[in-house]
């Protein structure tokens, strides 16, 4: 029987597989994630985990390959008819996408020239990225427990642009304006992001703020009401410094999952607020839990 970071690997080779010998096709995240069998809520972050680039890049980097090549070994076809097979859709995509990378038009290179990326593509990443060695070192840090959790009724409130300066702050005092107005006990408070911006462009990240609350519920305005089913969670404490936050998801996707028997759900991952958000910018450190929905690990 193959070790689970093996069944991880095999699944995510299909994609790169897949990718290569497709590029002309549909190759959005929920195709992908359909021909891997994970969720498309986490395969983004799992993919990245094993290929170490993210998806949008491999697969743009994938098609502006296959084009130059056959740009070289088929001169006498049209850069339209390249652009169609590669997956670009039109000439002007191909076009902008390979000045973008590599800073010349395809109808300006010879052909011969080696091409290479722009600095600007090359770029280092916003956040660290994390050794092996570190990943260990980090077991000790967030120590992960595998539990049960009962069904939630969530009230919860939604941005769209999850990175715009305030944009957390600012839905999260409206969600307890809400609660305070509706004379409702304190619940469980809670973050959900539903994209990545690797994969989706910042602008249009969406994150919801969400506060449970009780069976029957029905709130009057301001909110939508959603319920996350039973499920059991990968559990992982974060506190500290706020750099921590990144540390547990990088941790959790890359090296605890990949060597665990289970695979993410198609439910979004969570972050559970142990203390309240205003306190952890007066005291410039954070305390939740990072939750990822997790079902058996299918060897497919």
């Amino acid at each position: 029987m193959p070790r689970p970071s093996n069944t991880y690997r095999t699944r995510i080779d299909r994609v790169v597989d897949h990718i290569q010998r497709r590029p002309g096709s549909d190759l959005s995240l929920a195709s992908l994630a359909k021909v891997a069998h994970f969720s498309p809520y986490h395969f983004h972050r799992l993919f990245k985990a094993h290929v170490g680039e993210t998806l949008n890049h491999f697969v743009r980097r994938t098609r502006l390959e296959r084009a130059a090549v056959l740009m070289r070994s088929s001169p006498g076809r049209s850069l339209s008819a390249i652009a169609e097979e590669c997956g670009f859709g039109a000439l002007a995509t191909l076009s902008r996408t390979f000045k973008e990378v590599y800073g010349l038009s395809p109808s300006r290179w010879d052909r011969v020239t080696r091409l290479q990326e722009r600095k600007i593509d090359q770029a280092g990443v916003e956040f660290p990225v994390y050794s092996e060695e570190q990943f260990r070192e980090m077991e000790s840090q967030f120590p992960v427990t595998v539990e049960r959790v009962s069904a939630m009724r969530l009230a919860y409130v939604r941005t769209a642009d999850s990175y715009a300066e305030g944009a957390f702050q600012r839905i999260y005092d409206r969600l307890m304006d809400w609660a305070q107005a509706e004379g409702l006990p304190a619940g469980c408070v809670f973050a959900m992001s539903h994209d990545d911006p690797d994969v989706t462009p910042k602008e249009k990240c969406r994150l919801d703020v969400a506060m449970t609350v009780p069976d029957g519920f029905a709130p009057r305005r301001g909110v939508r009401l959603r319920t996350v089913p039973d499920t059991w969670v990968a559990r992982a404490r974060c506190t500290g410094e706020f750099i921590n936050i990144h540390k547990v998801w990088e941790f959790l996707y890359r090296h605890w999952l990949p060597s665990s028997r289970w695979e993410p759900r198609h439910l979004p991952a969570m972050e559970y607020f142990r203390t309240q958000p205003e306190d952890w910018w007066r005291d410039e450190v954070v305390d939740l839990d990072a939750w990822i929905p997790i079902r058996r690990l299918r060897r497919i």
